[in-house]
């Protein structure tokens, strides 16, 4: 907040300062004080007479700037931290313990043993035999002969056909268009009658006469030769083989298999289970509970008071004296020029 309030302060300064040689000269408009009864900036009235304008002249002033400078310095700080420290506690802990004890104890298995007995199956035996059968079979029979068929011949003629066809022809043609410049102008001065003339651009549109050449589209129409394929049909012969199929008898040996049933008799092993009492020791497991005191890392955070040194940068006002040019203006006396008319004044 004081920044800003001590640069507000000195932009004002400033503004002030530059504003004074403005309203002195608007105090002086009028000739040196005011008292020798002319007018500053008034124009000639008579042959050989003088007239009085305003000119601008600079001096140099001594100032006084306001500048924020900023400054740097060390300060030491106290602040709180929390440090973390590790403590070794004491705590009691109940844990469950595996005992394995074996115990005898009894059981009834299936135990299996195996008796040979004797069974009958009845399994078909093939039987094969030769014998002789007619079959009528198909014979191929292969014969040339000759056929006419139909084939398509292209034939190509040359027509000519005509084709209506856009053509663009370029034409010379003259326009009319407006075209703007800028030219120098001679205009009243805006510093309130200084003597001279000021010179301004002003836009000026005139009509000009351009040569442009146009695409005239027109209509013609256009000959060309173009290849018409026809075709025409031609009966022409070849010759193909047939194959053709005889049907014969013949006397062939087939093997025509019949089955027997038999009947076998046969020894196997078959399995036979029986119940046996069994002894035998097996694992008992039983979780014993056990107490016991153990040592534990614990971590605590404790606040601790600290000083370190850091940079702290603050802005001061200082006053600063420059010198400045300072425009101001002041009335000056001016011969008139000599009369356009020819003749002498009286």
């Amino acid at each position: 907040m004081t920044k800003r309030l001590l640069a507000a302060l000195g932009a004002l300064v400033i503004v002030l300062e530059l504003a004074a040689p403005a309203a002195w000269a608007k105090g002086h408009r009028r000739g040196h004080g005011g008292s020798s009864g002319y007018e500053c900036g008034a124009a000639c009235d008579s042959c050989g007479g003088y007239n009085y304008q305003y000119q601008t002249a600079y001096r140099e002033e001594e100032r006084t700037v306001y500048r924020m400078v900023p400054q740097t310095e060390e300060r030491t700080i106290t602040e709180t931290v929390l440090v973390p420290k590790t403590y070794t506690e004491k705590r009691e802990v109940t844990s469950y313990r595996p005992v394995t004890n074996y115990v005898t104890r009894t059981f009834t298995v299936q135990k299996c043993e195996w008796q040979e007995q004797e069974q009958t199956r009845t399994i078909v035996v093939p039987v094969n035999k030769w014998v002789e059968k007619t079959v009528t079979v198909s014979v191929p029979r292969v014969s040339q002969e000759k056929r006419t068929y139909t084939v398509q011949v292209p034939r190509v003629t040359q027509e000519t056909r005509e084709a209506t066809v856009t053509v663009y022809r370029q034409v010379p043609a003259v326009e009319t268009r407006h075209v703007t410049c800028y030219e120098p102008v001679a205009v009243a001065p805006a510093c309130g009658g200084c003597g001279g003339c000021c010179t301004a651009l002003r836009p000026v549109t005139k009509t000009v006469q351009v040569n442009v050449v146009r695409c005239v589209p027109a209509t013609e129409t256009r000959q060309y030769t173009v290849n018409v394929c026809h075709y025409v049909a031609e009966e022409r012969e070849c010759t193909v083989p047939v194959c053709r199929y005889v049907q014969e008898e013949r006397t062939v040996k087939v093997c025509q298999t019949s089955y027997q049933e038999q009947t076998q008799t046969y020894t196997v092993r078959v399995p036979v289970s029986r119940p046996v009492q069994v002894e035998q020791k097996v694992a008992v497991c039983k979780m014993v509970p056990e107490t016991r005191t153990i040592e534990v890392p614990v971590t605590r955070c404790e606040q601790e008071s600290r000083e370190r040194t850091i940079q702290v940068t603050t802005c001061k006002c200082v006053a600063e004296k420059v010198r400045v040019r300072v425009p101001y203006t002041v009335c000056v006396k001016v011969p008139c020029p000599a009369p356009a008319c020819g003749s002498g004044c009286n």
